[in-house]
């Protein structure tokens, strides 16, 4: 039984380590994308906000930075930060179930 229990509170403890890790990424994402300016340097930050995002699952905000991405690429005519901003929208379609669109965002970002 002790073993079991020791496994359990490794388990745990690793698992809290690695929010607390994802949240203080995230904290300083937020941080840098405060100060920074309308360039593609700011949609890099967005769409990895929206990445980090989703692997916290925090989705909603993973779509909310995801579509920030979208708009200042497209503003931006940054091809690249189109196409990442449209995968990331997809991957969190796609963990939400809402395959129609899914596969609209995975095919615009091809």
């Amino acid at each position: 039984m002790k073993k079991s229990e020791n496994l359990l509170f490794l388990v745990s403890f690793l698992i809290h380590l690695s929010s607390a890790s994802s949240q203080s990424v995230i904290d300083s994402l937020k941080q840098m994308l405060s100060s920074a300016n309308e360039d593609t340097n700011k949609a890099i930050l967005l769409y990895k906000l929206s990445s980090e995002n989703f692997e916290s699952g925090n989705y909603d905000s993973a779509l909310f930075y995801s579509n920030e991405a979208s708009g200042l690429s497209n503003r931006l005519n940054f091809m690249k930060g189109l196409a990442f901003s449209h995968y990331y929208t997809g991957k969190i379609l796609l963990v939400q179930r809402k395959t129609s669109e899914c596969r609209e965002h995975f095919h615009t970002a091809m």
